[in-house]
Formats: structure tokens, C-alpha cells, sequence
């Protein structure tokens, strides 16, 4: 592909490469969920895929024109794992490259609210062949939640929908 080289660090299931890919992007994705990968790959061919913890140096040496953190991501980890984080990221980046990163502000964090649903999928979608229900949990971490949990998956996937077997 011709288009500007995008990476995009904790992909999921490639919502977004896959828009980018249709764009005329070169596109590559980075997620440390092997589900999210698998059905990435099944829905769109165009982008290359990587099962990757974004905390660790980045799978590959190509560098890319612009990276993205999407879906709060950043605001979810340490400020220690946040300077790792942004490390590999400008490892992956050109000397012209730019970042695009969404993150609460302070405003939203205030009227942050912690919650947990369940939601009844009644056709196959990412989380099942088959029809589901989905349990959300959106948590709001303190200092004190970091020191106790060394989780990597509990704090990258604040808010995201669980897939209960």
C-alpha cells in the first residue's frame, strides 16, 4: 500500500485498523489478546497483525508515520508502565512521526462513574460464535488498586466487555 504507515498499539480487534486499511493505509496492529488477533485477522486481510504486549520493545523494525493508543489505554496504566509505554512507541515512529492517544480529562474522570452490566447478544459477534451475554465492569484504579495488582490484563482493559465460557 502506498498510504502513510499507521501502527496502532492495543488493536483489539482491529476496529480501527481496519478502517485505516480501508483508507489506503499500510496498517499494523498490536494486541496482547490472541482472541482479538484470531478475529482481526478473520475480518480484515489488508493489515498485518501482531500478538504483542505493548509493554514489551515492539515485534518489528519497520517505522511507521503515526501510532495510536485507543480506547483509554494510557490512562489505565502505571506512570511507570505510561514511560514504557511511550518509549516503544516512539521506537516504531518516524523522526516526523505523530501520536494520537485518547485520555480522560480531568472532567470526565470526575464524573467517571464505576459500574458493572450484563448485555444479552442474541447473534455471534467477537466474543462468541454463538449467542452471549457480555458482563462489563468499568472500574476506576487508585494508586493503592496499582500497588495490589500486577494484572497487566485488569489495567489495560478497564471498561472492556469480559467474555464469560
Amino acid at each position: 500500500m502506498a498510504g502513510p504507515r499507521i501502527i496502532d498499539f492495543g488493536c483489539g480487534p482491529g476496529l480501527y485498523t481496519k478502517r485505516f486499511a480501508k483508507l489506503g493505509h499500510n496498517v499494523t496492529g498490536l494486541d496482547f489478546s490472541s482472541r482479538s488477533i484470531e478475529y482481526a485477522k478473520a475480518h480484515d486481510s489488508q493489515s498485518t497483525y501482531y500478538v504483542h504486549d505493548y509493554l514489551q520493545p515492539p515485534p518489528t523494525e519497520m517505522f511507521h508515520d503515526f501510532a495510536t493508543v485507543i480506547y483509554c489505554d494510557y490512562g489505565a496504566l502505571s506512570k511507570e508502565n505510561r514511560r514504557t509505554l511511550l518509549h516503544n512507541l516512539k521506537q516504531t515512529l518516524t523522526t516526523e512521526g505523530q501520536l494520537f492517544l485518547d485520555v480522560f480529562s480531568m472532567h470526565q474522570y470526575d464524573a467517571f462513574e464505576e459500574a458493572m452490566t450484563w448485555e444479552h447478544h442474541p447473534s455471534p459477534g467477537f466474543w462468541s460464535n454463538e449467542p452471549h451475554l457480555t458482563l462489563t465492569k468499568n472500574t476506576r484504579y487508585t494508586k493503592k488498586h496499582y500497588a495490589r495488582t500486577n494484572s497487566g490484563y485488569n489495567r489495560r482493559r478497564n471498561g472492556r466487555s469480559l467474555h464469560l465460557e
